[in-house]
């Protein structure tokens, strides 16, 4: 009899689990359990058995040795039961016979353990040879109780493989602090190896010049821009005197002779440090020869544009905020202001200016607000036109253009910095363009309204020849008929044929006057703009067409839902010549298809009607949309030519263009805008 045997082989892998429960855990591989599943198995305070006997007698006594010891136990028949049971719930031992009616109790071991790789599993049998006893351990067993049961020998063995279940979860939790523990000293040893060679790579590669320096001002350490600055190699200067006084955390400037005999002026920095277990110094050296030749060339600049902006055509200034003074006004302001800059003051100035126009295209509020907000520091400059009367009389206009000064300290607006323009040439200017531009407007309004009046004669005159037009071809038409239906027995197949092209002539005739009436139509009509549901109106086209000719098979692909704004009425005819133009064309064709969408150019969006029918020549592409101009004859398809004209017109009337694509035998696409 075994009792309380563990199995050598405890290592396990636990799978990856999202949720801190027990069914995401199992061990398909060999490896170290995860850290999460340590934990939750050692957070459980009661201890649960299941049962797998189909002995009840036995599965009887099991429970109530069990539950007399404070063990939560539930019991099942069969291996399936046991394993379904595992799935759900968490189990710390499993109590298996060894022969189970389903299958095999040491088969059950590997399952089990899948599932919970520290679940003690025991067996139960009658009888037990060396041979199951081996094979079971292999498995994975806890160990053996034998029939008949022995409340002593139960306890004794579940007691010991739950104290084998502690010590292998003790284990690896202290086996995974001992890895973290080495984990993390190998972290600390490679960011200090990292800090090591990122602070070698700073001080080789910085661009002042490094060195260090011990207590005696003996040099122990340069860098290449140290070499560099001094025009010296690191054999030249290591082992001798530094030259110079080191006093700890001073910053001063130096004036080097190089071993070129060239002066180099340096900032020097000074802090102590050690080196090689003494107290040294390090010394930074950055070099400033650059910024002193700037300094004083700016000194010549500045002697330059002083001497610029006094001899400047505007009036530079510097305005105090505390004392409502001028620190500096440039000499020039007695020749715009008729005051001395000596004599100028804010009064002064204030008195001086009748009008004000704030120029600052951000600004909304008036003249007396933009004034606080730029005090205030809200405006990053300050843009306005004055109207001023000099004491001699005379009207002129300034532009005033500053900025703010701020205190360095607190960030405060102290005052202002700008310049006063004379644009008073430039207003009379402005002002005989602004009269010049009201008179050509009022030219255009009444040349618009000449415009007008002639188009809409015309209009009329176009309307009337179109009604008187019918009258003769209606004479033409009747006659015509009277003729081939009253005279055809007397008239020999020419004469029929030419009776019978005089009706089609009138009958053409008739259509170009119908078109044109709606081309005249088109462009007189009042627009009435409004949501228009494209999807719909192409729909409804299709169906009539379809209805003209029920015997075509033509594949419709009319996109759903593409609302546009604009005139319903006008936007219809303009779809009905597309989407006709599109059936008359791919009349020819056995397996026809038309498609109505939509795609987005530069954010806009573009309408289009597509076929795959006869097509046309590229090259002629701007003859489409011209009246009676047609790239096909009227033999393969019949026609005026005045449609693409009526929907160039109506999407024209509605703000937008149009245009087409195709090639001869490959289709077309006319696309439009709205």
């Amino acid at each position: 009899m075994l009792k309380g045997t563990g199995v050598e082989r405890v290592i396990f892998k636990a799978k990856e689990h999202k949720h801190r429960s027990w069914q995401s855990y199992s061990a398909n591989a060999v490896g170290v359990a995860s850290t999460s599943l340590i934990e939750d198995v050692a957070m459980e305070d009661k201890v649960r058995i299941v049962v797998a006997d189909a002995d009840e007698r036995t599965c009887k006594i099991l429970r109530m040795i069990f539950e007399r010891k404070g063990y939560e136990t539930e019991v099942v028949r069969t291996g399936s039961d046991a394993i379904k049971k595992a799935k759900k719930k968490f189990f710390n031992v499993a109590i298996l016979n060894i022969s189970l009616p389903d299958k095999d109790g040491i088969d059950l071991i590997a399952p089990l353990k899948e599932i919970y790789p520290f679940m003690a599993v025991i067996l139960v049998t009658a009888y037990a040879t060396l041979e199951t006893a081996l094979r079971a351990l292999n498995e994975g067993a806890s160990g053996y109780i034998t029939k008949p049961l022995l409340m002593d020998e139960v306890l004794a063995t579940v007691e010991g493989a739950l104290e084998k279940q502690r010590l292998q979860i003790e284990n690896q939790r202290l086996y995974q602090e001992a890895q973290r523990e080495l984990a993390r000293r190998k972290r600390i040893e490679e960011e200090l190896r990292a800090r090591e060679t990122c602070l070698r790579n700073i001080t080789e590669h910085n661009a002042d010049g490094i060195l260090i320096v011990d207590k005696k001002g003996i040099t122990r350490y340069v860098n290449p821009s140290a070499r560099l600055l001094l025009r010296r190699s690191e054999e030249e200067l290591l082992g001798t005197l530094f030259g110079f006084p080191l006093v700890s955390d001073e910053t001063t400037e130096i004036d080097i002779i190089t071993a070129g005999k060239e002066p180099v002026s340096a900032e020097m920095r000074v802090a102590e440090t050690e080196w090689e277990g003494e107290d040294a110094y390090i010394v930074s050296l950055h070099d400033v020869s650059e910024r002193r030749r700037a300094e004083e060339k700016l000194k010549q600049v500045h002697k330059i544009y002083t001497k610029a902006i006094e001899n400047a055509r505007g009036v530079p200034y510097r305005y105090k905020f505390a004392d409502t003074t001028y620190e500096y006004i440039g000499a020039g302001c007695e020749a715009i202001l008729g005051v001395s800059y000596k004599d100028l003051t804010y009064k002064k100035m204030k008195e001086l200016i009748k009008e004000i126009i704030i120029t600052d295209p951000e600004w909304e509020g008036d003249a007396e607000g933009y004034a606080r907000a730029f005090h205030r520091g809200e405006l990053k400059r300050y843009r306005a036109d004055y109207r001023i009367l000099t004491p001699q009389g005379e009207e002129k206009w300034l532009s005033d253009c500053s900025l703010p000064l701020f205190n360095e300290e607190t960030g405060e607006v102290i005052g202002a910095i700008g310049i006063l323009n004379d644009i008073t040439e430039r207003k009379r200017a402005e002002e005989e363009i602004k009269q010049l531009n009201e008179e050509l407007e009022q030219r255009v309004q009444e040349r618009t309204a000449q415009l007008e009046a002639l188009n809409k004669e015309l209009e009329s005159f176009a309307y009337s020849v179109a009604h008187d037009l019918r009258a003769p071809l209606r004479v033409i038409e009747g006659f015509s008929q009277a003729l081939e239906e009253d005279y055809a027995n007397k008239l020999d197949s020419q004469g029929k044929d030419l009776l019978r092209r005089v009706r089609n002539a009138a009958q053409h005739m008739a259509q170009l006057i119908d078109d044109l009436l709606q081309l005249s139509r088109v462009t007189r009509s009042e627009m009435r703009r409004e949501r228009v549901d494209l999807s719909a109106l192409a729909g409804s086209i299709a169906e009539e067409l379809q209805k003209t000719q029920p015997e075509r098979k033509v594949d419709w692909r009319i996109c759903k839902g593409l609302i546009a704004t604009g005139d319903s009425r006008l936007l219809r005819v303009a779809l009905e010549n597309l989407l006709g133009n599109a059936w008359k064309f791919t009349g020819r064709q056995a397996k026809a298809w038309i498609e109505f969408g939509m795609t987005l150019q530069n954010g806009r969006p573009v309408y289009y009607v597509r076929d795959n029918g006869a097509g046309f020549e590229m090259s002629y592409a701007d003859k489409l949309f011209t009246p009676f101009q047609r790239l096909h004859s009227v033999r393969e398809f019949p026609g005026t030519g005045i449609g693409l004209a009526t929907v160039q017109r109506i999407i024209h009337r509605h703000g937008g263009r149009v245009w087409a694509e195709g090639a001869v035998g490959r289709g077309a696409t006319f696309y439009f805008t709205l």
